[in-house]
């Protein structure tokens, strides 16, 4: 009787744990799906909170820019010390952070203008491809003189209207629908200045965009992302805020000295200081074009702003606005 009742016990002992076995094989899956559901959901709403951070950042940036002095834009007013104002906000946030800035688009070369409309057709305009070719003497970029005159077509075709190749360079929808991922020749303006990476030439040599650096992390040669812009043919370029990069690429009678100079006169306010800041310049002979298409104010500037959490998570929000008028967004983007 005793052995029955051992045997009995051991039984029930047997069914316990197997029960507590079963039990422990739903409640660890359930209890690890309940975690990373918690962190999703914790991921999602530091995400979002990044994206209103983001958000809220531009939303500043117009608010800044619809009260600037439209007289003149240059580096001594509101909108350029944004940066600043974007830190003592983040000191009232408990932990979150917005940094940022706010860019002159005008105060680089516009690619989109390298073509323009005459009679109905779209033909490359000479004076602005001279001002881009002088770009990649200026920043000291490794490129032949081919290599440069083919990116030139090549561009032009890309920006034109038609599908006629230019020069000995071009290239339209057939040769990159040639390529091992095919897409087409977009025939029209750029949206922004990293769409020239599909163009032939540069789509092979991206270093002359991005640079290239040293095994310290160091700038060797500087590339020309930083100097080009994508807006309507009619923007022009602002004196006041133009590298002294671009300012020696107006012109191919401005160097390096002319540009130091010119910029030790900043901010040009009137007409009067333009009239005593531009010694020299109205020396070159091609200073009447040149006059057309500069200015001392700015159409159209680049936001960009990155909204931080405690966790660590972040999000970055950039947006063109053209201010010709008020300020009207005219290109968004998050990542």
């Amino acid at each position: 009787m005793t052995t029955v009742v051992k045997d009995r016990q051991g039984l029930v002992l047997l069914l316990v744990l197997s029960a507590v076995a079963l039990f422990m094989a739903l409640v660890i899956p359930f209890t690890a799906d309940q975690f990373t559901d918690l962190e999703l959901a914790a991921n999602f709403k530091d995400s979002l909170q990044c994206q209103y951070l983001g958000n809220g950042g531009v939303e500043a940036a117009v608010s800044i820019l619809s009260e600037d002095n439209r007289a003149y834009d240059a580096d001594d007013e509101d909108w350029a010390k944004f940066s600043e104002a974007l830190l003592l906000s983040s000191s009232y946030l408990d932990g979150m952070r917005m940094t940022g800035e706010i860019s002159d688009e005008c105060a680089k070369l516009n690619i989109n203008a390298l073509v323009r409309l005459q009679g109905g057709q779209w033909v490359a305009d000479p004076f602005r491809i001279e001002q881009f070719k002088k770009l990649f003497t200026v920043l000291e970029i490794e490129i032949s003189e081919t290599e440069l005159r083919d990116l030139c077509d090549a561009l032009v075709d890309w920006l034109d209207g038609d599908d006629e190749i230019t020069g000995t360079g071009g290239a339209e929808s057939e040769y990159y629908q040639s390529l091992e991922q095919p897409y087409q020749a977009k025939n029209r303006p750029m949206d922004t200045p990293e769409e020239i990476l599909l163009v032939k030439g540069m789509h092979e040599n991206k270093q002359w965009f991005y640079g290239t650096f040293n095994e310290d992390g160091s700038v060797d040669v500087k590339g020309i992302k930083d100097y080009i812009t994508c807006g309507p043919l009619d923007m022009k370029v602002n004196l006041n805020t133009a590298s002294p990069e671009v300012l020696q690429c107006l012109s191919k009678d401005i160097d390096a000295s002319m540009a130091e100079s010119f910029i030790d006169c900043r901010p040009i306010k009137t007409d009067n200081d333009m009239e005593t800041c531009k010694a020299g310049f109205n020396t070159i002979a091609d200073y009447e074009q040149l006059r057309r298409m500069t200015d001392i104010k700015s159409s159209r500037f680049s936001v960009t702003v990155t909204g931080g959490m405690p966790s660590g998570s972040a999000l970055n929000v950039r947006a063109i606005l053209d201010v010709n008028k008020k300020p009207q967004i005219v290109y968004y983007r998050m990542y």
